[in-house]
């Protein structure tokens, strides 16, 4: 079983956090109600993308291959020694990467990222011996190709071609100065291409450039989703965050009525439930999308998968717009935060009782939800805020909550401060 949110993306952050340890609920709960500054190193609600590490692999370039190629054949072409990078860690899928026109749909080199610069510098110089010790290169089914160590840059830039403004060192990117006559940086992506990329998945077999190669807009979203900057999540928005899930959540729906329709025919080997599990785990990886945009991405495809990726029971109900349950959290620890922000919003001794009574009475099922009254802490305009910038307000509303809720059962012991074990139904959302 693999789980995209948990066992190999921990390995992406920066240092273990204390809320993934399997006694993590006990440790915090055992003696007494804990303190607030010790319930803070413990909180699994996260801004993931301030904690990620970027590991900078190392990049090949293979020119002149088929436009038509398989990514296992790629794979197969460099041979066992290579160490291709899997995406996510301990996945299986391989971070092969097909240059994709996502306004033309026509497929051009083919990028592949392996563990360490080193690792691309080695299959380079194998292929290097081998045309000088028979006079020709290594054919990739009829073609000579060329191939090439090149830096991360040139494969930011082969994914992202039309930002502006924007300079890649890396895999980070970094906003510069617009020039006279020049567009400012606007994001990474531009609506067009997302819409022509779900429109030539659609119509496979009917566009010039996808006839024989119908997943490659999906591989091109995979490569998107894998390579898309979120660790700089304070020069993006949540505008443009949700209109790349948007369009994943689209083509999943898309593919899901592909695979029936295509089993046994022409491109049962290509739009496949393997294909589609990969865009899902991908994208369940990315710590750009919140708890509940992954569980709705897993909960669209049930059934259709080749893994199993579980995820927080919570995650449906979770009501933030950056914050996400941290990789690999403990469910119990999860739950009772989720508690103490219910009690935290509901109760009558921690709220001002007639601004309660107004409001659940403007909302009567705010009783039935895990997380209780809480709302978005930024308002309606927040769609052109940066990711880091909510992040931020929705870590301090949460770190309110908790902190008033905390300090509150401390001065008054005889309070009953609900916990996992005695939290009436519904018990922090259904099982």
């Amino acid at each position: 079983m693999y789980n995209a949110l948990m066992p190999g993306n921990i390995a992406l952050f920066s240092r273990p956090h204390p809320s993934i340890a399997p006694t993590a609920y006990y440790d915090l709960t055992g003696t007494e109600v804990p303190s607030w500054p010790l319930a803070a190193t413990y909180l699994p609600f996260r801004d993931l993308a301030r904690d990620l590490i970027v590991p900078q692999h190392g990049v090949i370039l293979l020119e002149n291959a088929p436009f038509d190629i398989m990514r296992n054949e790629i794979v197969a072409f460099l041979g066992r020694a290579a160490k291709i990078v899997q995406c996510p860690p301990g996945s299986g899928f391989h971070s092969v990467h097909v240059n994709y026109d996502r306004n033309l749909g026509k497929a051009y080199n083919v990028f592949v990222e392996l563990d360490r610069e080193e690792d691309a510098q080695e299959v380079v110089q194998s292929f290097t011996d081998y045309q000088a010790a028979r006079g020709y290169p290594r054919r990739l089914r009829n073609r000579q190709v060329k191939v090439s160590a090149v830096g991360q840059e040139e494969l930011m830039k082969a994914i992202f071609p039309r930002v502006k403004c924007c300079e890649f060192v890396g895999t980070v990117p970094y906003v510069t100065q617009a020039k006279e006559h020049e567009s400012a940086f606007q994001g990474f992506l531009v609506e067009e291409e997302l819409r022509s990329l779900v429109k030539f998945a659609n119509k496979p077999g009917k566009t010039v450039f996808c006839k024989d190669s119908p997943q490659r807009p999906y591989e091109a979203m995979i490569s998107l989703l894998a390579k898309y900057p979120w660790q700089s999540n304070d020069i993006y928005t949540l505008k443009e965050r949700d209109m790349l899930f948007y369009y994943v959540e689209k083509m999943a729906r898309q593919l899901l009525g592909q695979i029936p329709a295509h089993q046994g025919g022409a491109f049962h080997t290509r739009l496949n439930a393997q294909l589609l599990t990969e865009l899902v785990v991908v994208a369940c990886g990315c710590c750009g999308f919140n708890s509940n945009q992954q569980a709705h991405l897993v909960a669209l495809t049930d059934g259709f998968l080749t893994m199993q990726i579980p995820i927080s029971r919570l995650a449906f109900y979770a009501p933030f717009d950056c914050l996400a349950v941290h990789p690999g959290a403990q469910e119990f620890l999860v739950e009772y935060f989720t508690i103490l922000i219910r009690e935290g919003t509901l109760r009558e001794d921690l709220n001002d009782p007639q601004w309660l009574a107004a409001t659940i009475a403007a909302y009567p099922q705010a009783r039935a939800r895990p997380f209780g009254l809480y709302s978005s802490p930024v308002g309606q305009t927040r769609g052109e805020m940066t990711l880091r910038a909510i992040g931020e307000a929705e870590t301090f509303e949460v770190s309110r909550i908790l902190k008033t809720v905390l300090n509150y059962a401390t001065e008054n012991p005889q309070l009953h401060l609900l916990n996992i074990w005695s939290h009436p139904q519904p018990f922090a959302g259904p099982y």
